[in-house]
């Protein structure tokens, strides 16, 4: 072999050498690559599994007793932290071992601790978590949460980003969840040893604050409508000028109460009013004492009535208005003392046989004490009944009680049920012929065989209780609507372009496998008369892409006043500090303040921080998020000036100059926020065209007087900067279209089969949505959606011939069968015996049945013994 032979077999061999090293080395780098995520994944699924069981239990209470005030499940609700309390053990006593506190540490450790010896981590590598809440209708909550906000939440989502880092390659993810805690917004004041009986079908018009169209309730009234309503009585609330017009004969009213008027005011001012309130030809209770003297008459002849007043005139112990209250004298706190006033009440005063229009008037001649006053007692319709105890929202238990008693004994007595009309009387007159009974089919219904059944997993749009919360998104004049009738309406408000529509939805499919398990989604679709079914129409599965970038982060607790990303700029007059609370300006950490460095600065003070963002690897069209806290310091309002680039606002520029142009800003409107109060808020932009390699964020103050205190005189603090770019895209998959049709049908997924067609695993964060394309408005354009239900096929025992399903309410099937001592019967009381269920309907298919000639009035009769039955 010559020479150069042999440097070309060389070279070959090298070439062939460094083809196979590549394989190997790109081999290895997707191994790690896919590895490390996988870590990752499984790290945040499992800390997120330790935070939800926990989690699930805030709030828990399972004994009563408990006013509002006392228990405030949630104590701490802010971005970064979550506590709460959950009484674990029942014994209505919180403990340190009660109390739970859920943070991160500075080792990306989760932590779940109580206060006393109890300690849990979750998961590694968590570099930042993120607390959202939502209240009962999926609205999220501004953070930090206050007292009454914190009372409001009813769902916590969780967003966990784990990194990790292998040979100089950086592996990130983001994983998010959402708990529902079951007994967070639980009503607790009550005695769980005692449940009142089942009203009765009444009636209560409800007296509240307001006008007609745009009614006001006060707290306490809203706390009366919420007791009258958890005691089931049907309700209508009325303002003042809507009281004389209603229909109380033909409505079906069975009580009027009348709303309290603090001071001098009462009803009897409104001209034509007090005589048609006595007019009322039903019970009325009258909350206000001014309304009892000037209406009613009912201080008349027995000592007057003033404001939060009445006067002693009788007892009567054994009245059944005192029923479960107190023995002998009727003595008790209708109100909780840590509402600041405590009334102890001694009732009542009803003679036992009173004249028609004599008036009796109970209670003490101190403005603290309650009472009750009775006038036309022997006559139920007739009956005006004061209650010197308005202030319903800091009722005790024995408060309540007193008030449920006093509303049933002014309700008419209910009246028996109809015993039916008469079908034959037997006169034993003498013999005649009688009906002869023929058995033309009869089912057995012993023996069950075991096939396929659905089993709801998730309902909505329905009256019964709902387990998604749904996200409405619209483009252009698109809107989405629940309407009165339980379904849901999306169309375009104004006939025109094109518009899309999509309600979306997270559901937990964790515990399910597309591949073993056999999941169905069944909906109702109602296309307007002129819609045209789109590729956009229909039920999609829904996924997010994409990534988002951290481009900063910043609190000032290490900044001082140097430079780098952050610098800061003032004119003649305008001054920055990075300064920590002293004196305390409403702050637990560093943050920076614009302001001027001497009062009465003339021109105004000029000042503005800037960030520079390295945004070179981003792509075209990213857009980029400023998250930031801000207080004023009593500032007022200066909108942006092109003049010199002054004003209150955030904003964003090409230059780090104080003369370089603002490419884009909002207003920050300081003199429109709450001095002294630090709110979170965000500003958004995408760059147009090509993404510029390096942006500045501004942040701008514009005023003359320094800031000195949490509310004066005038400045701007910042704190908590975070800024990332959202390179996210939704992808959407149809997997259910609807019919071409102008009535409602329905529509069915094989779920399994559409997730594994489109590589979509089930998962925690199942994405659903609804979506509708159209021009126009309802009815001629736009899509009805109705009966949503999301559930598994398995095997279930049944009977042939027998079908059923849920009831169209969104309510759970409940129809089972049943083994009763050896025998197969079919139940709709999910086998309590004792409690017979609303939740489902069934039928049953007979096979033909041959009517003999001859036959008189055939009738077929079903007899379900000892409870149902009927004729046909």
């Amino acid at each position: 072999m010559t020479l150069i032979e042999l440097v070309v077999v060389m070279g070959i061999l090298g070439i062939l050498f460094t083809a196979v090293y590549m394989f190997f080395v790109k081999g290895t780098e997707q191994f790690h690559f896919t590895r490390r995520q996988n870590q990752l994944a499984t790290t945040g699924r499992l800390a997120l599994e330790v935070l939800s069981d926990e989690i699930i239990w805030a709030g828990y209470m399972p004994y009563g007793g408990w006013t509002e005030d006392e228990w405030q499940p949630v104590e701490i609700a802010s971005n970064t932290a979550f506590n709460f309390y959950a009484d674990r053990d029942g014994n209505k006593v919180l403990t340190d071992s009660d109390h739970r506190n859920i943070f991160l540490d500075a080792n990306n450790v989760l932590h779940v601790t109580d206060d006393d010896l109890m300690s849990r981590i979750a998961g590694t590598n968590i570099t930042a978590v993120q607390f959202s809440y939502l209240d009962a209708g999926g609205i999220a909550l501004s953070k930090p949460l206050d007292s009454l906000d914190r009372g409001a939440v009813r769902h916590i989502v969780i967003k966990l980003t784990l990194e990790d880092s292998y040979m100089g390659e950086v592996y990130q993810t983001v994983m998010q969840t959402m708990i529902t805690p079951r007994n967070l917004g639980v009503y607790h004041n009550f005695d769980p040893l005692f449940y009142l009986p089942p009203p009765p079908d009444a009636k209560i018009v409800v007296n509240v604050d307001g006008v007609s169209g745009t009614h006001t309730p006060t707290t306490h009234q809203d706390a009366l409508l919420d007791l009258l309503d958890g005691w089931g009585f049907t309700l209508v609330d009325l303002s003042d000028d809507e009281l004389m017009g209603y229909d109380y004969d033909s409505s079906g009213v069975d009580l009027v109460i009348l709303r309290n008027m603090p001071g001098t005011g009462s009803h009897a001012s409104i001209t034509g009013l007090p005589a048609a309130l006595r007019a009322i030809p039903v019970p009325v209770i009258v909350l206000d004492p001014d309304d009892a003297e000037q209406v009613f008459f009912m201080g008349e002849g027995a000592g007057s009535v003033t404001d939060s007043r009445c006067e002693l005139f009788k007892y009567v112990f054994d009245h059944p208005i005192h029923d479960q209250i107190a023995v002998g004298l009727p003595t008790f706190e209708v109100y909780d003392n840590t509402s600041g006033t405590t009334i102890v009440t001694t009732l009542d005063s009803l003679y036992p046989t009173p004249l028609p229009g004599t008036e009796l008037i109970t209670s003490f001649g101190v403005d603290t004490v309650s009472g009750v006053s009775v006038i036309n007692q022997a006559v139920q319709a007739n009956r005006r009944i004061h209650l010197c105890a308005p202030d319903f929202d800091n009722y005790t238990h024995d408060g309540e009680w007193f008030l449920f008693n006093i509303i049933m004994w002014s309700l008419p007595e209910p009246s028996a049920p109809p015993l039916g009309e008469e079908i034959n009387v037997e006169g034993f007159e003498g013999e005649s012929p009688g009906e002869i009974p023929v058995v033309f089919w009869e089912d057995d219904l012993e023996d069950g065989v075991l096939i396929p059944d659905s089993i709801p997993v998730y309902t909505d749009f329905g009256t019964g209780a709902k387990d998604l919360i749904w996200m409405h998104s619209s483009t252009g004049l698109g809107e989405i609507n629940n309407l009165a009738d339980l379904s849901l309406e999306m169309h375009r408000t104004v006939s025109g372009a094109f518009d899309r529509n999509i309600a979306s939805t997270v559901v937990d499919l964790s515990a399910y496998n597309a591949f073993s398990d056999e999941l169905y989604i069944t909906i109702d679709s109602w296309k307007g008369t002129s819609e045209a079914i789109n590729a956009e129409d229909g039920v999609f599965l829904m996924s997010v892409g994409g990534s988002i970038v951290d481009l900063l982060s910043q609190d000032f607790e290490t900044l001082g006043l140097a430079h780098g990303d952050v610098e800061f700029w003032g004119d003649l007059y305008g001054r920055q500090r990075i300064h920590s609370p002293d004196p305390d300006w409403n702050n637990t950490t560093t943050f920076v303040t614009l302001d001027s460095r001497i009062d009465g600065a003339s021109p105004f003070s000029r000042s503005r921080m800037m960030i520079e963002l390295d945004t070179s690897a981003l792509e075209d069209g990213t857009q980029i998020i400023v998250n930031y806290r801000m207080t004023d310091h009593g500032d007022e309002t200066h909108n942006y000036s092109a003049v010199n680039n002054s004003g209150d606002y955030i904003g964003w520029s090409l230059g780090n100059g104080i003369d370089d142009s603002i490419e884009g800003y909002e207003n920050l409107e300081p003199g429109s926020k709450t001095n002294g109060v630090w709110g979170d808020y965000s500003y958004a932009f995408t760059p147009s065209g090509s993404m510029p390699s390096t942006i500045f964020i501004i942040f701008s103050q514009h005023d003359n007087y320094m800031a000195t205190s949490a509310t004066q005189s005038d400045g701007i603090s910042f704190d908590d900067i975070t800024i990332y770019a959202d390179n996210t895209t939704l992808d959407m998959s149809r997997i259910g279209t609807p019919v071409s049709a102008a009535d409602w049908q329905r529509i069915s997924v094989d779920l399994d089969d559409a997730a594994i067609t489109n590589a979509v695993p089930f998962a925690a964060d199942f994405g659903l949505a609804l979506s509708q394309y159209g021009m126009g408005p309802w009815a001629t354009y736009g899509m009805h959606w109705r009966y949503f239900e999301l559930g598994v096929i398995e095997e279930k025992y049944s009977l042939p011939g027998w079908h059923h399903e849920p009831m169209n309410t969104g309510g759970i099937d409940d129809w089972s069968l049943e083994d009763v001592s050896g025998n197969h019967k079919w139940t709709l009381h999910a086998n309590d015996p004792a409690n017979y269920s609303n939740d489902s309907y069934c039928w049953l298919e007979t096979p033909k049945i041959a009517i003999p000639d001859g036959t008189i009035e055939p009738v077929l009769s079903f007899v379900h013994l000892p409870f149902l039955s009927f004729s046909i």
